[in-house]
């Protein structure tokens, strides 16, 4: 076990955005402590695997907290006391490697709560009414400004020079490259790859399922696109009802979801000419893959969580309409194909002409269009590809 003055701990979220918001933060850490072992902990399994083979960190460490709904209702009236238990035990799997620093990159009192439990003396953190108290050095979230500049702050409020905000996923391993490679053969050549995420976690976020299929439709028949999904099983229902309401633009919808896993998943979104979807993680990650994005946001969120790229358009509602009724698709077994959201959603007013009208003029532009060849001979496959280098400029589009 390496000496106090050798270790270093970042706290994260337990979301896939999020955590590709960090990357900043762990590539400045990195820099500014060379020789310190730089491990990040993380709630959960679920986002190790897409971190592995980070350059800037030595370890990913797993904080196994009780779901939410076994602390509500498991423990009765009081879950609290199971959030303090776990809180102890993360904390004693940490004090014997005697953490020198910690930055914790999370408005949550449980993680400000395991610095102190793990004695680790110098915590850093969000100057917030419960966790900030907790901290020795703190800096305060500014509202209006971009999340990844919020946690960057948090290196500068401890004096750490900062140096660049875009997060930039390091490559997938040569083994996934090689598998979706043989996975997108599948593919017809010669036609535009769109990868489209339909579904965020936060339902304010959702774009209503009948745009959707419309947009599809629109974008296979007079793009000859290939359309390209790839979630968890809590988008699984989303993409069925999609899907299964396509009609015939359903033979170039392709749901990649069940052969694809999350650590692969970076593989795919360097392979196809655009990401197309809502505000969520996936947003990132393709951003930080060097995905040109097309992004469809509410536009309350536009300058909190807007992609760290220059190669990105955001199609967002009106300025003025920051409304949040409405339903989002539920995950169910069999979903109803007409669930959508309700007429007052801030995002109604994203049309599907503009969502379509954004997504054809990016992939007419995109930095590396791809034009390919199929030669076939006997059972082999060759592809010839010529790359034109055309910048796409970011634009914020708003109805």
């Amino acid at each position: 076990m390496s000496a106090r003055s050798d270790r270093i701990l970042v706290v994260g979220k337990p979301y896939l955005g999020d955590t590709i918001l960090a990357l900043p933060v762990l590539r400045n850490l990195r820099a500014a402590f060379p020789n310190h072992a730089l491990d990040f902990l993380v709630e959960g399994g679920g986002l190790t695997r897409i971190l592995a083979g980070c350059p800037f960190i030595d370890e990913v460490l797993r904080w196994e907290r009780p779901p939410r709904p076994r602390r509500e209702h498991g423990l009765g009236k009081r879950p609290w006391l199971g959030s303090l238990a776990s809180v102890e035990a993360c904390a004693a799997t940490l004090r014997p490697r005697a953490y020198a620093r910690a930055y914790l990159l999370n408005r949550s009192l449980s993680s400000a709560l395991v610095a102190v439990r793990a004695g680790i003396p110098h915590r850093v953190g969000p100057a917030t009414i419960t966790g900030g108290p907790l901290f020795t050095r703190s800096a305060r979230w500014r509202a209006g400004r971009h999340h990844g500049d919020c946690l960057l702050d948090l290196l500068r409020a401890d004096r750490i020079a900062v140096d660049g905000a875009e997060p930039r996923y390091w490559g997938a391993s040569p083994a996934a490259t090689s598998r979706v490679a043989r996975l997108l053969e599948a593919l017809p050549a010669g036609r535009p790859r769109v990868f489209i995420a339909v579904r965020a976690t936060n339902w304010r976020r959702q774009w209503p399922l009948d745009r959707w299929i419309d947009a599809v439709r629109r974008l296979v028949a007079d793009h000859r696109c290939e359309i390209v999904f790839c979630g968890g099983p809590e988008d699984a229902a989303a993409v069925s009802a999609l899907v299964g309401s396509l009609g015939a633009a359903a033979a170039h919808a392709h749901d990649l979801s069940a052969a694809v896993p999350l650590d692969e998943v970076p593989a795919l979104l360097a392979r196809m000419d655009l990401y197309l979807g809502v505000n969520s993680g996936l947003m990132h990650l393709a951003a930080a893959c060097g995905t040109p994005v097309v992004a469809i946001f509410a536009a309350a969120d536009v300058a909190r969580w807007r992609p760290r790229s220059e190669r990105h358009v955001i199609v967002s509602g009106a300025a003025g309409d920051t409304r949040d009724s409405g339903r989002w698709l539920a995950v169910r077994s069999e979903p109803p194909v007409d669930e959508t959201w309700a007429a007052g959603s801030a995002l109604r007013a994203v049309s599907v002409a503009e969502v379509v009208e954004h997504t054809a003029a990016c992939l007419a532009t995109r930095p590396t269009a791809i034009r390919r060849l199929d030669l076939r001979v006997g059972a082999h496959r060759y592809e010839v590809e010529m790359r034109e280098a055309v910048r796409l400029e970011s634009t914020s589009v708003a109805s």
